[in-house]
């Protein structure tokens, strides 16, 4: 049997697996559908979830808890993130390029290393999460909360204008009197 994500979902829930937690190291997945029904993040199949030196290409997650996943040196490309919470979820040293983020919630998350290569966050609050030394290139936001992020010598950069972080920034410090950022496409 070809080794699929959704089969070792299955067997994490039949209790098959020598780990209490999903764990996937060295994989590549393609070309799935994860999804739950609208409402069911109670379904904790991710949490605590570890992905590392994997490449996730052309999946799609709807509706997931992926809360207190650990990503490290991953590549996840065309990939698709519908209604997906990402709570304290740490990001190290990964690439997403071409990946969509809608409705998400990428909150109270750390996110180190990291690129994100013309990805597109809709609808989406990163709010309380942590990006340090992170590169935006070509991504496009709309109707995004940062809230209070911190940004630590991170980039955004795309074609018409860029912009560079240096040293620690607290969107909380700078918009006191506002209590969330949001960055609309022109």
């Amino acid at each position: 049997m070809n080794e699929t994500l959704q089969n070792l979902i299955k067997n994490y829930h039949s209790g098959l697996l020598l780990t209490p937690n999903i764990q996937v190291i060295g994989k590549k997945f393609s070309n799935e559908t994860i999804h739950l029904p609208t409402g069911r993040w109670i379904n904790h199949s991710f949490y605590f979830a570890t992905f590392r030196n994997s490449d996730l290409i052309h999946m799609k997650f709807i509706h997931l808890s992926l809360d207190s996943t650990y990503f490290g040196k991953c590549l996840v490309e065309n990939c698709l993130f519908e209604d997906c919470s990402f709570g304290n979820a740490v990001f190290e040293k990964c690439v997403f390029k071409n990946c969509r983020f809608i409705r998400g919630h990428i909150t109270a998350s750390t996110v180190m290393e990291t690129i994100f290569d013309e990805c597109t966050f809709s609808n989406t609050d990163l709010d309380n999460c942590i990006f340090e030394s992170c590169h935006f290139l070509k991504s496009i936001f709309e109707k995004v909360c940062f809230g209070s992020a911190v940004v630590i010598d991170t980039k955004f950069s795309n074609s018409r204008k860029s912009i560079e972080f240096k040293e620690d920034l607290f969107f909380s410090d700078i918009f006191d009197q506002i209590n969330q950022l949001r960055i609309d496409e022109e």
